[in-house]
């Protein structure tokens, strides 16, 4: 309660200090007058052994000190000042007052602070206050309406100061200005002298004339009157039947934004309904997949040779339903913003080497070689979504490649992402690069930008076809860019092969999981 009582009282003295400062501020005139008032009055109420103010008119740099001295500047010496212009914070130094014997502790030590008077979004001038006994940074910070106050009387005096120059300077030019044109009109009054008479008879004959044609000019605006009066009832016909058009515009507008919202509200349900749907084909497939291995590796009882053929092509097919039926539940949720990721610590060696074992067994039967330029490094982010992208993109790279090589490097970079889309939050540089590159058949240039479209298949020409969808790299893009916040690339030529990149940021600190959107 004492606290809370000095705390009270601090505040109502610094209120009264800044009641009082005010009151006799606004009873000046002139900014002169200001100034003096402004600056002894601060001094004599705050306390200190000098005072300044800096201040701008126009562009030109002023300092006026309490005994009503104001000196023209070239640029701010003073560092203290300076900063507080440069960066309009008000700025106090904290020192001992060897001079003093108060003993009181809250006159043991001096301040010397700079504060700036900013109007509205304008820096109108600093005071610098020296060898204060309180500090003005708590007054400045507890009172901000008092300098504002003071910064918005000094840019009135200021502006009008400056427009009474310039209206000044402009009399002074118009004033010169006129004394010529009076000499010039001397001498031209004689010549208008001479020419009166002569200009006297030509104006009689010409006033006939402008009578005559006066008359004839009346009967003209009196038609045109009457047939603008026909143009004004057809237009407001003319309005009329756009207003009508406008009604129906209007309506038809709703009808399409009802209809516009049916059709998102389809489209969402079509996305839940193939998630839903998708989940309950996968139970009965993982049950075919099941058994057909039991059957196949004779759990129940011996099988010959072309049944376990037959059985390992029903496990095959499953398998690659299944991974379809996998895809469609990702698309549809991710078109349904319901992706959801789940960051954890792991090295991207481990993820990369279970990675390639997807794929061994195509590897062996085709006889392709396969080269690893990879090392340990730790990352931070959503593993199963990562490990299926490159899981994607080794099996189009198997799939397309005859003979030859298979090669799969690292690489850190300190590019930040920048994909165009809202990346993940704390998605930051460094980055890790993965590059999966193949011998194959290759990609015309001009079908590049369609790789990464849904259901997009391009011709092949292999013997035989390759099975899939087309959305294993619209999925791979899609989780790249909205889970693991980077970007894919390809380069690629028919006949040499391909190369697929994924940048991704190492790390993702964000722990959240739920909608990406």
């Amino acid at each position: 309660m004492q606290d809370r009582v000095q705390k009270l009282a601090q505040g109502t003295s610094h209120l009264q200090r800044v009641n009082s400062l005010m009151n006799k501020v606004s009873a000046a005139q002139g900014l002169d007058d200001i100034i003096s008032v402004l600056l002894t009055n601060i001094l004599d109420i705050v306390g200190g052994n000098n005072i300044t103010l800096f201040f701008l008119v126009g562009k030109e740099l002023f300092s006026a000190d309490v005994n009503g001295t104001q000196t023209k500047l070239v640029q701010i010496d003073d560092e203290l000042v300076k900063k507080v212009f440069d960066f309009r914070v008000p700025v106090e130094v904290e020192h001992g007052f060897s001079d003093a014997r108060m003993l009181t502790p809250e006159f043991a030590k001096t301040y010397t602070g700079a504060f700036p008077l900013v109007a509205g979004h304008e820096l109108i001038g600093v005071i610098k206050l020296e060898s204060m006994h309180i500090s003005m940074d708590e007054l400045y910070s507890r009172q901000p309406v008092f300098f504002s106050y003071v910064a918005n009387l000094l840019k009135n005096e200021i502006y009008s100061q400056t427009r009474l120059k310039q209206a000044n300077d402009q009399l002074s030019e118009i004033n010169e200005q006129l004394e010529l044109e009076i000499g010039e009109r001397e001498e031209v009054e004689e010549e208008l002298r001479q020419s009166r008479n002569d200009l006297e008879e030509q104006v009689s004959g010409r006033t006939a004339e402008l009578e005559s044609l006066h008359v004839r000019q009346e009967e003209l605006i009196r038609q045109r009157t009457e047939e603008l009066l026909e143009r004004s009832r057809e237009l407001q016909g003319n309005q009329q039947a756009l207003m009508n058009i406008v009604d129906d515009l209007n309506q038809k507008t709703d009808e399409l934004e009802q209809a516009n919202a049916k059709l998102k509200e389809l489209d969402r349900l079509k996305s839940m309904f193939i998630a839903s749907m998708s989940h309950e084909l996968r139970t009965p497939l993982n049950s075919i997949i099941g058994f057909s291995s039991i059957l196949r590796d004779e759990w129940i009882g011996p099988v010959n040779q072309e049944q376990k053929d037959n059985l390992d092509t029903i496990k095959r097919s499953g398998k690659h339903l299944l991974s379809l039926i996998n895809d469609v539940i990702d698309v549809s949720k991710i078109e349904a913003k319901k992706i959801e990721a789940r960051f954890e610590e792991f090295d991207l060696y481990d993820l990369l080497t279970e990675a390639v074992q997807y794929v061994e067994k195509d590897l062996h039967e085709k006889g392709l070689e396969l080269q690893l330029d990879i090392g340990h490094r730790p990352l931070c982010t959503d593993k199963r979504r990562l490990l299926q992208c490159v899981i994607n993109l080794l099996s189009n790279a198997v799939k397309f490649t005859e003979h030859g090589t298979i090669t799969v490097c690292t690489v850190a970079t300190d590019t930040r992402p920048d994909t165009g889309e809202s990346t993940p939050v704390g998605a930051a540089s460094p980055t890790i690069e993965i590059t999966i590159e193949d011998t194959g058949i290759g990609i015309a240039e001009e079908d590049i930008h369609r790789l990464f479209e849904a259901f997009v298949r391009l011709e092949s020409p292999l013997k035989t076809a390759s099975p899939g969808t087309g959305l294993g790299l619209y999925l791979t893009r899609k989780l790249v860019a909205e889970v693991l916040g980077g970007e894919i690339f390809c380069k690629s030529m028919i006949g040499v092969g391909s190369s697929f990149t994924l940048r991704i940021p190492e790390r993702i600190y964000e722990k959240g999981t739920g909608s990406r959107g």
